[in-house]
C-alpha cells in the first residue's frame, strides 16, 4: 500500500512538474518575415489566456523606419495566427482568430495611430498600437489568399504563429486550414453573409 501511494505521488509531482510550467511561462519568440522585417512576439501565458482578456505583445522593427509595439487581445479563443508582408512594401497584414471566424487587420507602420470607427472589431482586439491599424478590404483578403497558394512553406512557417506557443485552445494555424479559412471569409463577404 505504502509503495502505490509513493508511486502515485511521483506521478503526480510529474505531471506538475510538466504542467505548471507550460502554463505559467510566457514565452517569446522572434519572426523574420520575408522582406526583411523583424517581430518579436510576446504571447500570454496559457494561464493568463485561459482564465482572463490578456494580451500579446507584438514588436515590430521595420526594415526602414521606427520600431513599437502594438498590444492585441488573447484570450482562451482569440489571438493572432499569422502576419505577413503587404504587397505595397511598407504594409503589414495580420490574420487574427476571433473564436468562430477570421478577421483582417492591415497595419500601417508609416502612419500614427488614430481612433477606430465606433462600431469596429478593432476597438475590441487592439489595445494599443502606435500605429495606424484598419480592418482589412476584400483587397486584402484577397492579396492574403493569393499569397497563401504561393508563398515557399519554409517561408510561411516564419509568418505564423506557433500555436503550442499561444496556449489555450487555439485552432491549428497551417497553410491549408488558413487557406481554407481565408476563402470562406472571402466567399462570405461576396455573397453578403455575415456571422
Amino acid at each position: 500500500m505504502k509503495r502505490r501511494l509513493i508511486i502515485i505521488g511521483g506521478i503526480i509531482l510529474g505531471m506538475l512538474a510538466l504542467f505548471v510550467p507550460a502554463v505559467l511561462i510566457h514565452r517569446n519568440y522572434a519572426i523574420t518575415l520575408d522582406n526583411g522585417t523583424s517581430i518579436h512576439v510576446s504571447p500570454a501565458s496559457f494561464w493568463d489566456s485561459w482564465f482572463s482578456e490578456a494580451h500579446c505583445d507584438i514588436f515590430y522593427r521595420p526594415k526602414n523606419g521606427i520600431a513599437g509595439m502594438i498590444s492585441l487581445l488573447q484570450d482562451s479563443d482569440s489571438s493572432l495566427a499569422m502576419v505577413m508582408p503587404a504587397e505595397d512594401g511598407k504594409c503589414l497584414l495580420g490574420l487574427y482568430y476571433a473564436d468562430v471566424h477570421y478577421r483582417l487587420i492591415r497595419i500601417d507602420p508609416t502612419a500614427q495611430s488614430r481612433q477606430f470607427p465606433k462600431d469596429s472589431y478593432l476597438n475590441y482586439i487592439i489595445l494599443s498600437t502606435p500605429w495606424n491599424i484598419q480592418e482589412g478590404t476584400s483587397n486584402d483578403w484577397e492579396e492574403v489568399q493569393r499569397y497563401l497558394k504561393t508563398v515557399p512553406q519554409h517561408i510561411l512557417k516564419k509568418e505564423v504563429l506557433h500555436t503550442d506557443e499561444l496556449g489555450a485552445l487555439s485552432p491549428s494555424f497551417d497553410k491549408k486550414s488558413l487557406l481554407s479559412e481565408v476563402n470562406r471569409e472571402i466567399y462570405y463577404s461576396q455573397h453578403g453573409l455575415i456571422y
